[in-house]
This record gives structure tokens, C-alpha cells and sequence, in this order.
């Protein structure tokens, strides 16, 4: 097929217009046209349009083709228009194309058509491109404009060679009281009336693409600043400097102050909240009040007098000694320096020190500025662990995947054995424990699938009171007697959204895990309470709104955990307990199922100490109910439909044919989506039901359900996963799928979903 082109042609003439558009069709051009022969018949066409081109005789008598040509450029400058004419004279041509005809082509030579339409169709292909750029450079313009506007510091644009004034930020404008722009910059910026004897423009000029740094004073405004020039190239060619200039007014005057004496500023710098120090001869000779409470000292003299490379642990000594020394002799340049030093406590502190050479009692000392970056660091370590337990997460939800497959093989084939009537006792034993032993692996399974937050849960108001009341008469008869339980319970509680059963998962896992923690008996405390987070609570963890929130503290008086132990405590299969002592699935199980319910835990504990979690589940505005999954249980677990099974694991898929071919299916299989797809196009008028995998390589159960429902939207279909996903996917699936089977499963459980996927009504958006 040829390329489209849709045409609007301005012409009295029918048979000519016929004759153009053959002689295009001829060519190669699928055309779309419509031919119009008065002006309100054009501007009604032009406006239906799109148009990629119009043609128009240039004597129509009913509309002047100048007047069209005028009318299309007002209402699109690039849209190709030509002539084509039976006569027209040269003057008559340069009139036209003056007015903006695109082309002219003479009734008599038509064959020359399509190479002008193709050529015209180009052009305005590239004029589009270039328009496009154009726009996307201008918004790329305003936007860095508008960055430049949101500075504090001075950003202009000069002339170099006529010192005109091209572009100033607001800064700029607010700190001069009016807008420099077309005056001259030593007029503006300084008040002179000749250039600067200070001007950089011939430096900057020399280094060509490189940046020039210098400083210089403002006599106008009486500020020192330092500032960056570079050559640049402006919007109409020539080139320009771009200058950045940062006040520095005040430090330039601190450093004044301090070549006149060492000490006069100490008022200013010992209410810094930046620790100062003096250095000179590696021996602190001043540190401010901030410092000291940085370093936990009493009085100077904790301070000054030693080296302040006994401040630092061993290991940072010879580094920082080195980046000190080389300040000092003029080969580093003015960076900071991050190390860890010890307070006066016997505790480390992490550190971040800038340091400037400094001129004291006539040798050369260091200026410190020291900053207490602990906090910052924890903060930050606690956002890696966060992305790591995120991407922990990722991981077991795919493990317990694939497991939940190996599952359905080991219990299902297990079970059908065990339906073998002439199998031996001592066999079917064995078997029934192979299956036991598997759905032990599948509850395991579900706690992975917990930590990942893929668990399904059913969420609904919950009185946590209510819940912690039931759940002490339980650990009361569980715990050990030696260890006292206490319950403090909140008046006017707010509900929240949750599912109980997950809930009392995670609490009995706390107080599991305190138990363990106080094998000689102790306290295990639980508080309810309201409580409201404010956005700055959880700063580092913004997926974390503010708002009403109910908190569940569980603390023990037991042993306590040191810093690392509290590093990887929700990590799946972490445990201390020892081999043989459990999982290591408990802590990654609570974290999942408060993740899930988008809520928050923190955890504090220091050996002999005892530890402490707290829930935060957040208060909905307006609590909803869930509606109960009714469903009738079929009354017969067998039938005579033929299913497809669509699974891209064999043992998968031959176990369930020979599940459902017992109980009278006729059964079809597919190793993968594709298969499957076409199966079902070929055979789809006897198949009752296709039982899909969810995850397969190549086409995944998604994708082949959609595939499955545009070919047929009256199809049946049962989705089998070894991961629930989110209840939003799986809503979505659901709303598309007439049921939802998880992996593993029991011979039952699949033959009672089947046979109520056949007797379910269609989603309700499928034809009946």
C-alpha cells in the first residue's frame, strides 16, 4: 500500500480534480480527498481537516487562490499549497508564489505532480521537526531560566564586546532595585562610567571553553563576592559571557577580623551551631562551645593543648594528618574531610571538618569548621537498609514462587498415591507425612510471602483493644508463668483497617521472640494508644504520611540486641536463636505484614536492656467494610467439560491432567502462553475451562488472558499462581477471571475451584 496522503482541492472542474489525484494514485499515493469550489466551502474543509496538502486551480471562479493561500497560512504556516493551473503566465507565478504558493504545476505537464507533492510533503515533514525543536529548545530555555530565577546568587549575561547587558536573574534585579538588561554592566552593576579596571572579560576571553574563577568587591552595592565567567554561546550567534557570582561578603570580613586578632570574633563563633576549631603545630589552641558539646568535654582543657589527632580513631589518623598538611602547604584545595573520632565518653562520632589555612601570631595555623554527622549517617544507613529490605522483599517473592510449584508437585502427586486403595499401610503413612512436610513448606511459603507483601490478607475496622484483650488470655496460657504480662489499653481507641488473623501474627511473633529473650522470666509489656505523626517524625521515610495513627508498643525486659543484630532483624531467615531453633522468618514476617498494611515499625534494644517494637497502623478517615465472599460449594467435585491447562512446568501440568481426568475431564495442555493461545482458537467451541499459570516465561498469564479474552470475551477462566499478588492485581485479574486458585493446592481444593469455575457466572463485562 502506498503512503496515505489526504488532499483538499479547490477547483470547479470535477474531471480535472479526478485527473490530478489519478495522476497521484498512479504514482504511489493512497488519497483521501474532497474538492471544494466556493471560499465558505474551503474554510468549513480546512477546518474539518487534517490536510496533508492543498491543491487549487488558480482561475477558480468562485475563489480567488490567493485569497486560499492567505487563508491557509493564517491557519497553518507549513501546510503545502500549489497551483495547478492550465495557464498561467510567469508574472502571474511570481504573484503567487510572493503570496506564499508552495508550487505550480501546469494542467499540461500533471506527470510533474506527485514529485512536487512528495517534495512539498518533505519540506513541511522537516519544517514540523525544526518547529518542534524549536519549541522544546524554547521550553528548555525558560526552564533553565526559571532555575536561574530560583538562585540566590547573581547569574548574568554580558556582552564582552559592547558590555551590554543581556540577561539578569531576579536576584540580580531585587539586589540592584531595577532590571539591568539593555544598559551597560559597569553603568548597572557598579555605577562607573567607564568599564571596570578589574574586568575579567580579556581572561575569560583567553581560556576560550574554560571557566574563569576570581573575586572582586562591589563599590555600588559594598558586597565581595566570588564568581565563575565563561564564554557561552548566545541565541543569535555571538559569543557571550555567562557570569555566577556568589556573596561572600561575609566571610571575606571574617577573615579580616581574624588577621587582626585570633580571637575577635569569639562571640560570633561560640554561638555557631558549626564546631570551630583553631589548629596550629597539630595541637588544638581553641575549640568553641559547640565542639565541646560535640565531643562531650566539660571544659577547654579537655580540648585544647592535645593533638587533635588523638580526637580521631587509629585508622583516620594518617589520612586526615596528610589532607591537614597538604591545606597547610597550598597543595589541596579548601574540601572537606569526612572521618570518625571518639568523644570523651569512650563513643565514636562520625565527622565532616572543612578546613582553611589561616594566618596566627605570624605562622600558619588551620580553621576547622566541624560538623556531628552521626545522626545523618544512621539516618542514611537506615534508608539503605530500607532499600535493601525493599529489594529482600522482590527476592522472596519470587522464591516462594517457584516453590509454591515444587510444592504442587511433591503434595499433589503424594496425594494421589495416598488415593491408591491397595497402597500398604506403612506407605500411605509415609506419604501422608511427604504431605504434611509439604504444607509445612507451604506455611513457610506464606511467610516469605508476608515479608515480600504479597500475602493476601482481608483487611476490616479492627478495635485493637479488643484484639490485645483476646490474644492475652492466649499468651497467658502459652508464656512461661515466670513471665508477667501487662496490657495497657487505650480509652476512645480509634479503629483501623486490618486483617486480625495477620495482626495476631505479628503480635504473637513479638511475644515469641520475647520470650526467647527472657529464658529466666521477666515483663512483657503491650500499649495501645492514639497517636498522631507529624510529616517531620519519619522524614527519612516519606512513604510515611502524617496523620492519625494507632501505636502498639510490645516491650521485654530481656537480653536486648547489640547494633548489628538491630541491622538485619527483619531480614529473612537472620535469626540468633541457632541451628535447629527456628526459621528466621518470624521479625521478616511482622515487617512484611505491617509494610502491608501501610504502616510503620521501629525496633530500639541495647544489650541488657531489654527491646522495644513499635506499630504505627495508620486511622482511616472513613473505616469500609468488606463485603463476605459468598459462594456456594458445587455439589459434585466431577464432570465431563474438556479444560485446558496452560502451565509452563510438565509436572505441573500432568499433574493436574491427572487430577481432572479422574474426575471425568477431558483434559488439553500447553507448555506456554503462545501454545495455549492457539489451542484454544483451534478448539475453543468445546473447551468449558482454561486454567492458566500467572507467571510463565514468554507470554505471562496477563497477557495470555488478554489475548484469551479478545479472541473470546465469553471465555472461562481459572488463574493458578504460586504468588498471590496485591489486591489490586489480583482484583484486576478477577474482574477478567471467573476464579483464582494459589499453589500449592489439595486435590479437592482444585476439583471444588474447577467445578465452580464452570457453574460461576461470567464476569459481569463479558456477553452472556
Amino acid at each position: 500500500m502506498g503512503r496515505s496522503l489526504r488532499l483538499l482541492i479547490v477547483d470547479d472542474n470535477e474531471d480535472d480534480a479526478r485527473l490530478a489525484v489519478n495522476q497521484l494514485e498512479e504514482s504511489g499515493f493512497c488519497v483521501t480527498w474532497s474538492r471544494v469550489q466556493s471560499g465558505e466551502e474551503f474554510d468549513a474543509a480546512l477546518q474539518s481537516g487534517p490536510w496533508d496538502a492543498v491543491i487549487s486551480e488558480h482561475t477558480a471562479p468562485k475563489y480567488d487562490s490567493l485569497v486560499a493561500v492567505k487563508t491557509v497560512r493564517e491557519f497553518d504556516a507549513g501546510l503545502p499549497f500549489i497551483l495547478v493551473s492550465g495557464s498561467i503566465g510567469e508574472e502571474a507565478a511570481v504573484a503567487a508564489l510572493k503570496a506564499g504558493v508552495s508550487d505550480y504545476v501546469t494542467k499540461t505537464n500533471l506527470a510533474r505532480l506527485p514529485h512536487v507533492v512528495e517534495r512539498e510533503l518533505r519540506e513541511a515533514e522537516i519544517r514540523k521537526s525544526h518547529e518542534r525543536t524549536r519549541r522544546i529548545l524554547d521550553q528548555e530555555r525558560r526552564q533553565l531560566l526559571s532555575l536561574f530565577d530560583s538562585l540566590n546568587h547573581i547569574v548574568y549575561v554580558v556582552d564582552p564586546a559592547t558590555y551590554e547587558v543581556l540577561y539578569a536573574n531576579q536576584f540580580v534585579k531585587s539586589l540592584i532595585g531595577r532590571d539591568p538588561v539593555g544598559g551597560l554592566c559597569y553603568e548597572e552593576f557598579q555605577q562607573f562610567d567607564i568599564p571596570c579596571d578589574f574586568c575579567p572579560n580579556e581572561n575569560v576571553l583567553r581560556l576560550n571553553n574554560g571557566s574563569y574563577e576570581w573575586e572582586y568587591h562591589n563599590w555600588y552595592l559594598d558586597k565581595d563576592f566570588v564568581a565563575s565567567d565563561r564564554i557561552i554561546r548566545w541565541t543569535d550567534g555571538r559569543d557571550v559571557k555567562f557570569h555566577i557570582g556568589l556573596d561572600v561578603t561575609a566571610r571575606k570580613k571574617a577573615e579580616q577580623e581574624l588577621r587582626r586578632s585570633e580571637l575577635r570574633n569569639r562571640a560570633l563563633i561560640e554561638q555557631s551551631p558549626i564546631g570551630i576549631a583553631i589548629v596550629q603545630n597539630e595541637m588544638c589552641v581553641y575549640a568553641n562551645p559547640t565542639l565541646l558539646k560535640f565531643l562531650r568535654a566539660q571544659s577547654h582543657e579537655e580540648v585544647c593543648g592535645h593533638s587533635v589527632f588523638d580526637a580521631l580513631v587509629p585508622e583516620h589518623r594518617d589520612s586526615a594528618r596528610s589532607f591537614l598538611d597538604a591545606i597547610l602547604s597550598g597543595e589541596q584545595s579548601e574540601v572537606s574531610l569526612q572521618c570518625r573520632g571518639f568523644r570523651k565518653s569512650g563513643e565514636e562520632l562520625d565527622m565532616e571538618i572543612w578546613p582553611r589555612q589561616i594566618t596566627l601570631n605570624g605562622g600558619a595555623a588551620l580553621l576547622l569548621f566541624v560538623a556531628d554527622t552521626t545522626e545523618t549517617k544512621r539516618l542514611w544507613g537506615q534508608l539503605v537498609q530500607a532499600q535493601k529490605m525493599e529489594a529482600l522483599g522482590t527476592l522472596a517473592g519470587g522464591v516462594a514462587h517457584d516453590f509454591n510449584n515444587l510444592l504442587t508437585i511433591v503434595t499433589g502427586y503424594c496425594e494421589l498415591m495416598v488415593a491408591e486403595q491397595a497402597l500398604p499401610d506403612n506407605v500411605r503413612g509415609d506419604l501422608q507425612t511427604i504431605i504434611q512436610a509439604g504444607r509445612s513448606g507451604a506455611e513457610l511459603v506464606q511467610r516469605l510471602l508476608a515479608f515480600s507483601r504479597n500475602a493476601e490478607s482481608k483487611p476490616r475496622p479492627v478495635n485493637l483493644n479488643l484484639q490485645v484483650m483476646n490474644l492475652k488470655r492466649l499468651l497467658a496460657r502459652t508464656l512461661p508463668k515466670m513471665i508477667d504480662i501487662e496490657v495497657n489499653l487505650a480509652d476512645g481507641l480509634a479503629m483501623v483497617h486490618a486483617d486480625p488473623t495477620q495482626i495476631d501474627q505479628v503480635l504473637m511473633n513479638l511475644a515469641v521472640n520475647a520470650k526467647d529473650a527472657m529464658p529466666d522470666g521477666g515483663k512483657l509489656t503491650i500499649t495501645i494508644e492514639n497517636t498522631h505523626l507529624e510529616a517531620q517524625c519519619f522524614w527519612m521515610h516519606p512513604e510515611i504520611k502524617p496523620g492519625k495513627y494507632v501505636q502498639i508498643s510490645v516491650a521485654d525486659t530481656g537480653v536486648g540486641m547489640d547494633k548489628a543484630t538491630l541491622e538485619h532483624m527483619f531480614e529473612p531467615f537472620f535469626s540468633t536463636k541457632g541451628t535447629g531453633k527456628g526459621t528466621g522468618l518470624g521479625l521478616s514476617m511482622v515487617y512484611g505484614i505491617v509494610q502491608q498494611h501501610q504502616g510503620h515499625i521501629t525496633c530500639s534494644s541495647e544489650p541488657g536492656k531489654g527491646t522495644k517494637f513499635e506499630i504505627y497502623l495508620p486511622v482511616p478517615e472513613e473505616p469500609t467494610f468488606e463485603a463476605g465472599e459468598q459462594s456456594d460449594e458445587p455439589t459434585t467435585l466431577r464432570g465431563t467439560e474438556t479444560i485446558l491447562i496452560v502451565d509452563d512446568e510438565e509436572p505441573v501440568r500432568d499433574l493436574g491432567q491427572r487430577i481432572l481426568a479422574r474426575a471425568g475431564y477431558t483434559v488439553l495442555a500447553a507448555p506456554n502462553g503462545q501454545q495455549g493461545l492457539e489451542i484454544y482458537r483451534d478448539r475453543k467451541a468445546e473447551i468449558a475451562l482454561v486454567i492458566l499459570d500467572l507467571v510463565m516465561p514468554g507470554m505471562g498469564g496477563k497477557e495470555c488472558l488478554a489475548e484469551l479474552l479478545a479472541c473470546d470475551p465469553s471465555a472461562r477462566v481459572l488463574i493458578a499462581s504460586g504468588l498471590l499478588t496485591d489486591r489490586q492485581t489480583k482484583g484486576g485479574l478477577e474482574s477478567s477471571a471467573v476464579g483464582f486458585i494459589t499453589k500449592p493446592f489439595e486435590i479437592n481444593t482444585l476439583l471444588r475451584s474447577v467445578r465452580a469455575a464452570l457453574d460461576a457466572a461470567l464476569p459481569k463485562d463479558s456477553p452472556s
